[in-house]
């Protein structure tokens, strides 16, 4: 199913505004980008639920801005990670409650130069998913860790072998961070296959990233690539603010992605 992620109207609109903007734009259903710690509360996601409810779109996934607390998560020492679990539960809580199955993740961030995923301590990175992934799925929740160019999943060796150590994990694709890693986003989607479970749709033009329908993505290709896994998840709009001049700008390249995937 088509949707939009509320990042897109970050900085222009709050994330419970954004839901209204998405509503007018024809699509089915949303991905809630939570920005901040008064935003991680079962409240606060209880409240944007009935939002979305109230404008008729489905609570797709939930993202939370990654660094604020996930790179805890996969931190060397136990009060780290509990902390950064609460926040994790509670936000897997809401989620469940308002009928959301999807967590993207971006997971540890590798902020340093020069410095290789793959070479990283990987089991002890699979040891702490594997115990995030059951502690989401005790929600009804799955982890889709998402290919971002700045950490862990950014390379096609990591998500080799992490597939084989962590079963229950699924995948985010976003397309400009595919192209941000020097990835061709075809390799991910080959490298995922069928436990894709999130797509965030972008374009690009060089390394600038646009509108979809403006740049080089070739959306036929894309839709064709993802029929191949049989991926049946849903679609995200997902741009940067920078992207468009206004929203009218922004529909106009939803309604382009309408006439590949289902709204």
């Amino acid at each position: 199913m088509l949707g939009i992620s509320t990042s897109s109207f970050y900085g222009r609109l709050t994330t419970e505004e954004a839901i209204d903007a998405i509503a007018k734009m024809g699509v089915g259903c949303a991905e809630v980008f939570l920005n901040t710690f008064s935003e991680y509360t079962y409240e606060y996601i209880m409240m944007v639920s009935d939002r979305l409810k109230k404008n008729g779109l489905v609570f797709g996934t939930v993202h939370t801005l990654p660094t604020q607390f996930e790179p805890q998560l996969f931190a060397l020492t136990n009060r780290q990670r509990d902390d950064a679990k609460r926040f994790f539960k509670e936000i897997l809580k809401g989620a469940a409650d308002g009928g959301c199955t999807t967590y993207v993740m971006h997971g540890k961030p590798f902020f340093k130069k020069n410095v290789n995923s793959f070479k990283i301590d990987i089991q002890n990175i699979a040891d702490n998913m594997n115990k995030l992934c059951d502690i989401a799925g005790k929600y009804g929740v799955k982890i889709a860790l998402e290919n971002v160019h700045w950490a862990m999943c950014n390379n096609i060796d990591f998500i080799n072998e992490i597939n084989f150590k962590v079963p229950m994990l699924r995948y985010t694709l976003d397309i400009k961070q595919a192209h941000l890693s020097g990835t061709h986003w075809q390799e991910y989607i080959s490298a995922f296959g069928s436990r894709l479970a999130n797509v965030h749709i972008c374009d690009y033009i060089g390394k600038n990233t646009c509108l979809p329908g403006r740049g080089e993505v070739d959306f036929t290709k894309l839709k064709a690539s993802l029929d191949d896994i049989g991926y049946s998840g849903n679609e995200i709009v997902e741009v940067y603010e920078r992207d468009y001049k206004d929203f009218e700008d922004l529909k106009k390249s939803v309604d382009f992605c309408k006439g590949f995937f289902r709204g």
